[in-house]
């Protein structure tokens, strides 16, 4: 829509569409700037996000986004390989531990060594907590479209979720390309790798790192229950460690230092 309604007098190369982690809205962040092979670039800002940029010499492109509140994100474009998108790229931002949450956001916080790089994944275990379910036929390996039913809440492009039989403790990682609207066609980034069969929960998965004060803060969109078990996995350096916890919807938890 963007590509065919902005009237500049210049060509669209590329919209950069942010999305905030968190909320799984577009971010409209004021303090962004971007830097296309190192160099800052100026963009046409649109609502919902969107940050446009027009007449760029054809060719592949490092992208760096650095915006206030979130981690700076890093990612590689072919403007070539685009045009079938539309020319739209999302790239979902973290949000850092100094993002204005509110008083009843769910959050787990903790902190390590100052410095330290830390990269943190937690995974929603709680079969309740699911986001929808596998309907239809389930999925086969190599599809890159799912069909979801008993969906309990919207999703957004960026957003990434553990497929799963209901009980289980395995499963596959996958992530949210072009979302439906409630019981309807999912678009995936990336191919299945194993088949899964009907009825197979889609559990919210959370990535995030420590910032340079070795702060730690991970935020869970909704998940409808008044608790829910977590897995949650610290990796540093070759150190991995994992614990199970249950958070508590709407309150802030506490791991103190790990």
């Amino acid at each position: 829509m963007i590509t065919s309604t902005l009237k500049l007098g210049k060509q669209v190369s590329l919209v950069l569409w942010l999305i905030d982690q968190y909320t799984g809205l577009g971010c409209n962040e004021q303090d962004v700037t971007v830097y296309l092979n190192g160099q800052p670039e100026a963009f046409q800002r649109k609502a919902g996000g969107y940050l446009v940029f027009t007449d760029l010499p054809g060719g592949l492109y490092q992208v760096r986004v650095e915006a206030a509140n979130y981690f700076s994100q890093e990612l590689e474009v072919n403007l070539q390989e685009i045009v079938a998108r539309g020319r739209v790229v999302y790239l979902s931002l973290v949000p850092t531990p100094n993002y204005p949450f509110s008083t009843t956001a769910t959050l787990l916080r903790a902190s390590i060594g100052r410095g330290e790089r830390a990269d943190i994944t937690a995974a929603l275990l709680s079969d309740a907590c699911a986001r929808a379910k596998l309907g239809r036929q389930g999925a086969a390996s190599g599809a890159q479209e799912v069909f979801l039913v008993d969906v309990a809440m919207f999703s957004a492009p960026g957003d990434l979720y553990m497929l799963r039989p209901p009980g289980g403790d395995q499963g596959e990682l996958c992530e949210i390309d072009k979302p439906g609207k409630g019981e309807d066609q999912y678009t995936l980034r990336y191919p299945l790798q194993g088949d899964h069969e009907r009825g197979e929960f889609l559990m919210p998965v959370v990535k995030t790192r420590a910032d340079e004060r070795g702060e730690i803060v991970v935020a869970f969109r909704n998940f409808r229950q008044r608790e829910c078990l977590v897995s949650l996995e610290i990796q540093t350096g070759d150190s991995v460690k994992r614990q199970e916890l249950t958070i508590p919807l709407g309150q802030t938890t506490l791991l103190g230092n790990l």
